[in-house]
């Protein structure tokens, strides 16, 4: 390994400035994590990579090694080695001669001493830290002496007592650990550019302070459709360094404790950040263990966003808590994905993306987001997109990620969905695609309008009185021929109406019966639309966060300009020979007028020498009889040669109108075509913060549901319920060498949730529950103070009966 000489430019720098040591251990990693590609590239034909990098990579996660993969096809060994590198020690040779030669003479030689004889002889600043971390490497520090009395801890007062049995469901379910875990390896495997972006330094005084200057670079252009400060966050990614990020120099602890603070965040406020900028903002050490300012965390939130860590914090959230809930339902639950989608408003005067915002009953801009849930009612992944998202093209494409990241045993074999959000192609996909999905939907009246319904069975009893009974039905299929899909008809006690449900034809009949099939869609409400309110009410999930936006091609206007276009040729061309028939006409009635006149002259003659011939006493003679004749002949021609004529000119007049009218649509679709122009360029939204906010806030809600189900007895109580009343409660924090002890203060306003604990306080006791900070938790509840009334006799006052189910 000595040998080896990198040939990229950015790995020799950094080999540069490494120690043998350091080189030959990271090239060893290298190497281990080439043989583990080399291992599960050879894996047997039966066997899944998926399963493959379980077996193999057992130090590392999955999503580790997709980016290993990625860059070895790219780089080559070289993109496999590690090439993170910390800033250069301020400590010079001479420095280092004289701490080393000072602690020598005294080995009691104190570091402040120290770093005063640095900053006065060499000009160095620098922290206790460094000084220490020097000595150690001469094996100079002090070494600790017998451990000093500490003074007592006194009792904490806690104003959010019950959040430590959130804290504790955290620790026990690995929630944070996992996540944070996921965003260190993302952040450590950011791709770094070939040349180090030097930092911006501009607009900072000598303390390294903004000065008012710096802000003008957030001034919008008289030419800028948007300031820079709204600019996308793919826009801002390109001139960062991902080593210039606080985010990748933090220890794991710290960005926990973080995390913590932004999943715990929406309980002081009512979000954002205006939560924690009031004096409330203090109960952020409470929870997390340090009061952060919003500015911390609104710097530590932008570098997430920054580092694009949503999606990988969804993935490892789907999977653990895929594997948490696996006891919350029966096993038919276990193969069923319900799918959904809800929408949020955006407030904005700009021309953006918009989608159909319920809660306002109109089209405007906004966010949509897509939602899979587990049967047992677990939301496992929130996928946001800028504007409308048709559920019929995105889901197909996040199954094919769930399949990928998840497994396709896992979730996702029967698949429920909405009436709205489906179509035949899409059910047809889902029967047909490999895996081969079940499906349970509702279907739409004007799909069952004219069509029989055969094989039908008799009607069985279902809930509250009303009745099922399924059949088959042949749909029409756009693709051609019939889909034939199972009809469950659902006829309502209350009113006699039937409600038509559609399931897959290989959910069979004698595996799935009416009722289960009517069961699998109607437990949608209360296992995902629930899901949607209880967020919403407990943590804001309607909220709008994150304001980048970038330009993008309106597809929509793009393909409406191109029918126009092709409607604009068209008119053109009809306009053309309208214009040609109108020349044509007018052609034919000057003929017709000069040949009319002659014939009237003609006649006016004939009409005269009859008159001087009878007149006349001469007897008739042939040449009379002709020109009788001939005036005959003559007047039935005129009388002809008028009408048609007069009908020219009608057709003519026609014909004028039909190019007046063409001509005013060519003038609206060229008003049509310029006021589409300006709008060939859509504004899109960013997600990312949106969706990292998502998964925090849906980590809470879990977390809650956790603590309700396994600690208290699948208590019968909201999220929001809980949030209020139980993770507010009061209590005196004891801390000892093993124990965090919580006492809760008797609240007599609420002796129901007071009941609740007293009842489940033993048993969570029982079970040794650990914390963050390595303590076991163990809760005691203070004794009720005595009713100036006692409650009646027979009364269930603080039994805790309420929340029973």
């Amino acid at each position: 390994m000595g040998s080896f000489l990198p040939q990229d430019p950015v790995l020799r720098r950094v080999f540069q400035r490494l120690s043998t040591d350091k080189r030959e251990q990271r090239i060893a990693d290298a190497m281990r994590k080439r043989e583990a590609l080399e291992q599960v590239a050879k894996r047997p034909a039966s066997e899944s990579e998926r399963r493959a990098i379980k077996r193999v990579v057992t130090w590392a996660h999955r999503s580790s090694y997709r980016r290993w993969k990625a860059r070895f096809h790219q780089k080559g060994f070289e993109g496999l080695i590690d090439r993170r590198i910390g800033p250069e020690s301020a400590i010079t040779d001479k420095a280092r001669t004289a701490m080393v030669t000072l602690r020598q003479a005294d080995p009691d030689y104190p570091v402040e001493k120290l770093i005063i004889h640095l900053q006065k002889h060499h000009g160095l600043t620098v922290s206790p830290a460094t000084v220490n971390r020097v000595l150690r490497e001469e094996n100079l520090h002090r070494h600790p002496g017998p451990p000093k009395a500490e003074p007592p801890i006194e009792d904490q007062r806690l104003e959010l007592g019950g959040m430590k049995l959130v804290e504790a469901a955290s620790e026990q379910t690995g929630y944070l650990k996992v996540i944070t875990k996921a965003v260190v390896e993302l952040v450590h495997d950011l791709e770094r550019p070939e040349q180090p972006l030097p930092k911006d330094t501009s607009d900072r005084d000598d303390m390294g302070r903004f000065l008012s200057s710096y802000n003008e670079r957030y001034r919008k252009g008289s030419d800028d459709r948007i300031g820079p400060g709204y600019l996308s966050v793919e826009d801002k990614r390109v001139d960062k360094d991902p080593d210039h990020l606080q985010l990748a120099h933090v220890h794991s602890d710290t960005m926990a404790r973080k995390l913590w603070a932004l999943m715990t965040s929406p309980l002081l406020g009512s979000g954002r950040w205006d939560g924690i900028r009031v004096p409330r903002g203090e109960l952020l050490e409470e929870l997390c263990g340090y009061a952060y300012m919003p500015a911390t965390l609104e710097r530590f939130t932008r570098e997430l966003k920054y580092a694009g860590v949503s999606e990988t914090m969804w993935e490892v959230h789907g999977r653990l808590w895929l594997r948490e809930s696996s006891s919350w339902g029966g096993p038919e639950q276990l193969v069923v994905l319900y799918v959904d989608g809800t929408t949020k408003a955006i407030w904005t005067k700009l021309y953006s993306q918009s989608t159909k915002v319920k809660e306002v009953g109109r089209v405007m801009p906004g966010l949509e987001t897509v939602a899979f849930h587990s049967g047992y009612g677990v939301p496992l992944w929130l996928s946001t997109y800028s504007g409308r998202a048709p559920l019929v093209k995105v889901v197909p494409e996040m199954l094919g990620r769930v399949e990928q990241q998840w497994g396709t045993d896992a979730v996702g074999r029967i698949v429920v969905i909405d009436a709205e959000g489906n179509s035949v192609p899409f059910l047809k996909g889902l029967e047909q695609g490999t895996p081969s999905r079940g499906w349970v939907t509702r279907l739409r009246e004007d799909w069952l309008k004219g069509k029989r319904i055969y094989n039908r069975n008799s009607y069985r009893g279902y809930r509250d009185g009303d009745r099922v009974r399924s059949g088959v039905v042949d749909l029409n299929d756009p693709d051609g021929g019939v889909f034939q899909v199972r009809v469950v008809e659902l006829e309502r006690s209350a009113t006699g109406s039937v409600v038509h449900l559609g399931a897959s034809m290989t959910l069979r009949e004698q595996d799935w019966k009416p009722q289960e099939l009517a069961d699998l869609y109607l437990n949608r409400w209360p296992a995902q639309e629930a899901s949607f309110r209880s967020i919403n009410q407990a943590l804001g999930l309607k909220e709008m966060h994150g304001y980048g936006k970038r330009l993008v091609t309106n597809i929509s206007v793009v393909t409406e300009l191109d029918k126009l276009e092709q409607t604009s040729r068209r008119a053109e061309e009809r306009l053309s020979r309208q214009q040609e028939t109108v020349t044509k006409r007018e052609s034919n009635i000057r003929e017709e007028e000069k040949l009319l006149r002659r014939r009237k002259r003609r006649q006016d003659t004939v009409e005269c020498q009859l008159q001087k011939r009878m007149r006349s006493t001469r007897p008739i003679t042939e040449s009379t009889r002709k020109l009788v004749q001939e005036q005959i002949e003559l007047a039935k021609e005129v009388v002809e040669r008028t009408e048609k004529l007069s009908l020219t000119h009608q057709l003519l007049a026609k014909t004028l109108a039909e190019a007046k009218r063409t001509k005013s649509k060519l003038s609206g679709y060229e008003a049509r075509r310029q006021t589409l122009e300006g709008r060939r360029e859509i504004f899109a939204h960013d997600v990312e913060l949106d969706s990292l906010f998502s998964v925090l806030k849906v980590g809470l809600l879990l977390l809650v549901t956790f603590v309700l189900k396994e600690y208290l007895g699948n208590a019968r109580m909201d999220v929001a319920t809980f949030l209020e009343r139980v993770a507010t409660l009061p209590a005196l924090l004891h801390l000892t060498p093993q124990l965090e002890v919580v006492t809760f203060e008797y609240n007599r306003r609420d002796p129901e949730v007071m009941g609740l604990l007293q009842s489940f306080c033993d048993e969570i006791n029982a079970r040794g529950l650990r914390l963050r900070s390595g303590r076991r938790l163990r809760l005691k509840i203070a004794p009720a103070p005595k009713p100036a009334r006692p409650p009646p006799k027979g009364s269930r006052v603080g039994s805790g009966d309420r929340f029973k189910r």
